[in-house]
């Protein structure tokens, strides 16, 4: 915005700016609301846990990931609990951005806290790891949701075959295709469609084959490969 950090000591009282800060969050103003809570922290203020999960979603909200990220940061180093809901979000968001990293780290430090982690959060984690090429990171967080009792979705194991696929690691590809079939989960084209071009690109021809023939034994359309 160009406008010029509030000074400490010159300024509202922490009560006044607690209430600019609030109003500017509930208003989607993030970083209007960003530039009075820097000001409270300055001044030595003790900004609440709701007012900073508010700033934190906002931040989120308005694509403001990194800030969000560094709010919650300072909010664990000085002892604040952490909004499960909140980080969860920011995991979301990180995942959207392609910040795998970002995504593991918050997402270790909600299972570190012993916090739930739902199926949607892993999914999201599993899909940021596999969009950086980075398929055994997928697969192990796919691996997580199983042992945990969570029910990995079609897409979330289509992402991770999908991942090992487009690496030429055909092998992992239709191991997890063979477990989906084993263990009843629904498939479909783009299941198949994967694991028959990575067999077709590694010179397999009989096993993209014979895939090819289930998929359409099972009803599905072939699409072009």
């Amino acid at each position: 915005s160009g406008e010029e950090e509030p000074q400490a000591g010159c300024g509202p009282t922490m009560e006044t700016a607690t209430i600019v800060v609030s109003m500017c969050a509930e208003k989607g103003r993030a970083p209007e609301a960003l530039r009075w809570l820097r000001y409270m922290q300055a001044a030595k203020g003790e900004p609440s846990d709701e007012l900073l999960t508010s700033v934190v979603d906002t931040c989120v909200a308005a694509g403001m990931v990194a800030e969000g990220a560094h709010i919650l940061r300072w909010m664990r180093d000085q002892g604040h609990d952490l909004n499960h809901s909140t980080v969860s979000t920011l995991i979301h968001s990180c995942t959207q951005a392609g910040r795998a990293d970002d995504a593991v780290g918050w997402l270790n430090i909600l299972r570190a806290e012993g916090k739930d982690v739902d199926t949607a959060t892993y999914s999201g984690v599993v899909n940021a790891c596999a969009k950086m090429d980075r398929a055994d990171e997928a697969l192990a967080w796919l691996q997580v949701m199983r042992s945990e009792g969570k029910a990995p979705t079609m897409v979330t194991y289509n992402t991770v075959i999908n991942a090992f696929a487009q690496i030429g690691r055909a092998d992992e590809a239709l191991v997890w295709l063979k477990t989906m079939r084993k263990e009843g989960m629904e498939t479909d084209t783009i299941t198949y469609s994967s694991v028959i071009n990575a067999c077709a690109q590694a010179g397999r021809p009989d096993e993209a084959v014979y895939l090819l023939e289930a998929m359409l034994h099972e009803g599905k359309e072939a699409n072009t490969i």
